[in-house]
């Protein structure tokens, strides 16, 4: 008797839990089995359109620029730091196409073809430079009128050492065109305004001018960044 005990009480035990745990219904688990089953992605899809967000909030999309435009900004960061160092040193000629041309606009002049010729009129400045003048000095502002076209306003003035060293200054105003080509290097230097003054009077005024400077051209603004008329002369 005693070693029938646990057993029957175990057997007790099972038979009150049985009792206690509600068997599934029949009914409730076919009406489960005819149920459609969830469709996920109609739950995430909302019923209704969300409503648009305000223009204020809406952040705008800036476009990348293009390989042009970056080549272009370089050409125009090149000029904007080598015109004030013009008569000392050569301007990076990486920015230069190989079929450069550089004449002025009246057809007066030589024109200058290739980058080779455009470079050796650069060393001919930096020479005469060191050989026949004392000191000068050289302003400019530069202009961007379209993609494919720079415009710089330029000022200098140049003291002689002959015959007198910083006598009086000779002014020299010009303004150069820059034509950039499809890879955005600088094509075409087309000089469209060129001026000469000794002594407050033009060189172009009378013959009795020492040095006869270019004949002025008519000066044709881009319409950018303010008149390019503006004088840019120093006091004397």
């Amino acid at each position: 008797f005693t070693g029938e005990a646990p057993s029957l009480v175990s057997r007790a035990g099972r038979h009150t839990m049985q009792r206690l745990v509600p068997r599934p219904s029949a009914r409730v688990s076919s009406a489960s089995q005819r149920r459609p089953p969830v469709d996920a992605a109609r739950l995430l899809t909302p019923s209704k359109a969300l409503p648009s967000t305000s223009h204020a909030c809406a952040v705008p999309v800036r476009k990348p620029a293009s390989d042009f435009h970056l080549r272009r900004g370089r050409v125009i960061d090149v000029l904007r730091e080598s015109y004030p160092r013009l008569f000392q040193e050569r301007p990076d000629m990486s920015i230069y196409a190989r079929n450069i041309v550089c004449f002025r606009a009246d057809g007066g002049g030589p024109r200058v073809r290739g980058i080779a010729a455009y470079t050796r009129m650069f060393d001919a400045l930096h020479l005469s430079r060191r050989t026949m003048v004392a000191a000068a000095e050289l302003q400019h502002r530069l202009h961007v009128c379209d993609d494919d076209t720079i415009r710089v306003r330029w000022a200098a003035k140049i003291w002689l050492r002959l015959p007198l060293p910083r006598a009086s200054p000779l002014h020299v105003d010009g303004v150069s065109v820059y034509l950039l080509d499809s890879n955005a290097r600088v094509v075409v230097h087309r000089l469209e305004f060129v001026d000469v003054l000794h002594d407050g009077r033009s060189a172009a005024e009378g013959a009795a001018q020492p040095l006869a400077g270019p004949l002025p051209l008519p000066l044709v603004s881009c319409g950018r960044e303010g008149d390019s008329r503006l004088p840019l002369r120093g006091a004397g």
